[in-house]
């Protein structure tokens, strides 16, 4: 009998069903994704998206920002706008 362990075509092999396992996860988690609201899929997207940009200095960055910009309209010094026009104004701004 033949045996692949250890051997070159033995690894390839088991990338290969490692990969193929990886991919099935990745299509049942993104199916349980797909099945979560717009809200709990925009969290999620957001999570995952910092988890693979983790950078002390940009996270530092972004929690000012946030802050600045709380502070600009508890002063009323930032205008509000609608959230159906602030999506109208990102869209035409990619045509």
């Amino acid at each position: 009998m033949l045996s692949l362990n250890g051997s070159r075509a033995g690894r390839i092999i088991r990338i290969v069903q490692m990969e193929s396992e990886m991919s099935q996860s990745v299509e049942h988690i993104e199916a349980q994704a797909l099945a979560l609201s717009a809200e709990e899929r925009v969290r999620l997207a957001d999570r995952l998206i910092a988890s693979v940009f983790e950078d002390e200095a940009i996270e530092s960055a972004w929690s000012a920002e946030v802050e600045r910009r709380i502070a600009d309209i508890e002063a009323g010094r930032a205008e509000l706008i609608p959230t159906s026009q602030a999506i109208a104004r990102a869209r035409d701004a990619i045509k």
